[in-house]
C-alpha cells in the first residue's frame, strides 16, 4: 500500500525527473517502510560476491531430444503470441504503427536473446508487459534510452549485490508497484480496442467471445487438465493464446471469408450492362 500511494502521490503533484522515477522511488519507500517494519530481510546483500558470472553451458552441452523440442516450440508460439500483443501495445504508447517488419525484427531480437540465454544457463526470455506499462507512464519511448538501460542491466547483472538487493524486497513492495504497471497495459489494451468499430455487432461479438473464451483458464483452471495430451494442457493452460486464437479465428470468419448474402424480397437485382 505504501509502494502504491507513493506512486500515486508522485504522480499527482510531482514534474520532470521526479515523475518519471516515481516508480523506483516507491520502490524505495515502500522497501524502507518495510524494513522498519522488520519484514524485509538484507543479510543475504553481505554474504553477495561484487562480481560474479557463470560460464557459458554450465550445465552440459545441449542435448536434443524431439519430444522436449517439441514442447518447448510450443511454449515459445504462445510467447511469441503474447509478445506481439506487447509490440502493438508499444507502437500504440510510441505513437507508431506496428506493420509485419516491425513483428519480424522483434521476433527475431527475442528469439536471438533465447538462445543467448540458454547458452549463459538462464531461461527463455520474453516480453514483459511492465516494461510497457513503464514506457506508457514515463513516456519515455526513446529507443536509444531502451538500449542504454539493457546496457546497464547487463553490467548490473555481473553484480550478484545488485540482485540481492531486489531479492530482498518483500514481494508486498514489488505488488504495489506492479499493480500500477500491469493496469496501465490493460488501459493500453482499451485504447486499442477503442479503435475498432464496437458498433458493428460482428465485431462486438468477435471481441466478447474472444475475451471469454481468454479468461476461461483464469475462472476455471482444471479445464485443461481434461485434455487428452501433455502439448494440449499446455495450449489450454494459456489465456492468452485461446483469445488469440479465437480472435484470429473469428475476424477470419466475420471479415475475410467469401459471403454470399441473398437479396431482400422486392428488391431488384442490376443486370449486367452489355
Amino acid at each position: 500500500a505504501v509502494t502504491l500511494g507513493v506512486i500515486v502521490v508522485l504522480y499527482r503533484f510531482a514534474k520532470g525527473f521526479v515523475a518519471s522515477v516515481a516508480v523506483l522511488l516507491g520502490l524505495v519507500a515502500g522497501t524502507a517502510v518495510a524494513a522498519l517494519a522488520g519484514r524485509a530481510d538484507f543479510s543475504g546483500i553481505g554474504d553477495a560476491a561484487w562480481f560474479g558470472m557463470r560460464a557459458p553451458l554450465h550445465y552440459g552441452m545441449p542435448r536434443f531430444d524431439v519430444m522436449a523440442v517439441l514442447s518447448i516450440v510450443l511454449v515459445m508460439v504462445i510467447i511469441a503470441v503474447e509478445s506481439i500483443g506487447q509490440f502493438f501495445a508499444v507502437g500504440e504508447v510510441a505513437g507508431r504503427e506496428v506493420d509485419e517488419r516491425d513483428i519480424a525484427r522483434a521476433l527475431r531480437a527475442d528469439g536471438l536473446a533465447t538462445v543467448a540465454a540458454g547458452l549463459l544457463n538462464s531461461f527463455p526470455t520474453t516480453v514483459y508487459s511492465q516494461n510497457v506499462g513503464l514506457l506508457r507512464i514515463t513516456r519515455v519511448t526513446s529507443r536509444w534510452v531502451v538500449a542504454a538501460g539493457g546496457v546497464m542491466m547487463l553490467v548490473l547483472g555481473l553484480v550478484p549485490k545488485v540482485g540481492a538487493v531486489v531479492a530482498a524486497m518483500p514481494p508486498a513492495v514489488l505488488g504495489g508497484a506492479t499493480v500500477v504497471l500491469f493496469s496501465t497495459i490493460a488501459v493500453v489494451g482499451m485504447q486499442i480496442l477503442a479503435k475498432a468499430d464496437l458498433s458493428q455487432a460482428r465485431n462486438t461479438v468477435l471481441v466478447a467471445a474472444s475475451l471469454g473464451i481468454g479468461f476461461l483458464p483464469t475462472a476455471y483452471p482444471q479445464f485443461a487438465e481434461h485434455m487428452p495430451t501433455r502439448q494440449l494442457r499446455v495450449l489450454f493452460e494459456s489465456g492468452i493464446m485461446l483469445g488469440t486464437l479465437t480472435a484470429v479465428a473469428l475476424n477470419l470468419f466475420f471479415h475475410h471469408l467469401p459471403s454470399r448474402r441473398r437479396p431482400r424480397p422486392g428488391t431488384a437485382v442490376a443486370a449486367d450492362a452489355p
